[in-house]
């Protein structure tokens, strides 16, 4: 069934190959080929909740992508397999937090950053703490929760060229998961559209 699903995603995306936005939201699981051989030459803007280990492949076949909306890693190892991919024309990104030390985005503008699992114990003031550089950045907006007092701390010593920064704050007591997953998604692709 899910081998008949990609084949029918890369179908129908064969159908439409002058687009330059694309979002895709499947449920899980994917299979790991569902976007081999796809080509979307005018592709600029791509969003999608597709786990990070099938995105390499299809990311690297389309530098045209500007920008980038990316949801939960789900990736099974450590380190998100992002890493490899060429992100210098990403003008604007859209990540799970812990995915950010991944790769080197030398041209992002505009950086959202999310904490999508929230039981990882991952704190935004851990993330900007060891962010990488950003020389382009103006635009930041962060989740971050509320026993985070020091966050203004870590935002201005991390990014201090910062023009626009908005702050998204969570209860520091742990929600259910997927609760908080499926708010936070929500207000994302309200975001998107």
């Amino acid at each position: 069934e899910i081998a008949a699903s990609s084949a029918h995603i890369r179908l129908t995306l064969s159908l439409v190959p002058n687009i330059d936005r694309l979002i895709l939201y499947l449920p899980h699981p994917v299979s790991p080929d569902i976007l081999t051989n796809v080509r979307l030459p005018n592709l600029k803007s791509f969003g999608t909740c597709l786990p990070h280990n099938v995105l390499p492949v299809f990311l690297s076949n389309h530098p045209s992508i500007t920008s980038l909306f990316l949801g939960e890693c789900r990736s099974s190892t450590p380190g998100c397999p992002l890493h490899i991919v060429d992100t210098s024309h990403i003008v604007s990104l859209d990540t799970p937090s812990k995915c950010l030390t991944a790769a080197v985005y030398p041209a992002v503008v505009s950086l959202n950053l999310h904490l999508f699992d929230f039981s990882a114990g991952i704190r935004m003031s851990d993330t900007l703490r060891n962010i990488p550089a950003f020389p382009a950045l103006r635009f930041l907006a962060i989740d971050f929760f509320d026993d985070e007092y020091d966050i203004l701390v870590h935002v201005a010593r991390a990014l201090p060229n910062l023009q626009s920064l908005s702050m998204f704050e969570f209860p520091s007591f742990r929600m259910q998961p997927s609760a908080q997953v499926q708010s936070t998604l929500c207000y994302r692709e309200r975001m998107l559209t």
